[in-house]
């Protein structure tokens, strides 16, 4: 039997429900290889850059991280929002990025050379709703990752550590924008 995660594994066979060597876990990932092959880690130059990575579908709350990104850009007026995706809430991705021209809708890309190009460019991959693979995708482009701890995650949330590799945010756009607006113009940054 393969489980999502090891501790899933664990779990099972600590509690007896099945026997160690015939329990295995697979973890959700993306190819680490290909994405070295296409990426050498570089801190960004450019101004700065949210990203949103992900099928765009309601639990992933597009629409939170677009009233991140309008509240943040009150103070940082040369903030972008790149959004890499397809689904249900596109049209709230296509209308914003016909009015704002610092709002960048690529649709769904799935080559590494493609996502690269913007993950190079970003600060911050931002997924307020249920986050998984995204937060692996980040990972590996050594970008740091937010997300609100009242959504339904993947396992994968728990690679994140607050406000070491990223932020665990609490929902409340207020608080969540303040912190977000420290990381992008604090000159002590520790996160690249």
């Amino acid at each position: 039997v393969v489980f999502y995660t090891e501790t899933a594994r664990n779990d099972m066979v600590s509690a007896g429900l099945i026997k160690a060597e015939k329990a295995f876990f697979a973890n959700n990932t993306v190819d680490t290889e290909e994405i070295r092959f296409q990426f050498d880690f570089e801190v960004p130059e450019t101004n700065p850059t949210i990203l949103f990575i992900g099928r765009l579908l309601p639990s992933k709350k597009l629409s939170v991280c677009i009233d991140y990104y309008k509240q943040l850009c009150l103070d940082i007026p040369e903030l972008n929002l790149v959004v890499i995706g397809d689904g249900p809430d596109a049209k709230l991705i296509s209308d914003l990025s016909k009015s704002d021209i610092k709002v960048t809708w690529t649709g769904a890309l799935v080559e590494e050379s493609e996502i690269a190009r913007y993950m190079k460019k970003c600060w911050l991959v931002l997924v307020p709703g249920a986050s998984g693979l995204s937060v692996n995708h980040a990972l590996a482009y050594g970008r740091p990752y937010a997300t609100c701890k009242n959504a339904l995650h993947g396992p994968e949330l728990s690679y994140i550590e607050d406000e070491r590799n990223g932020f665990i945010l609490s929902g409340n756009l207020s608080s969540d924008v303040s912190r977000l607006k420290q990381f992008f113009t604090s000159s002590e940054t520790t996160f690249f």
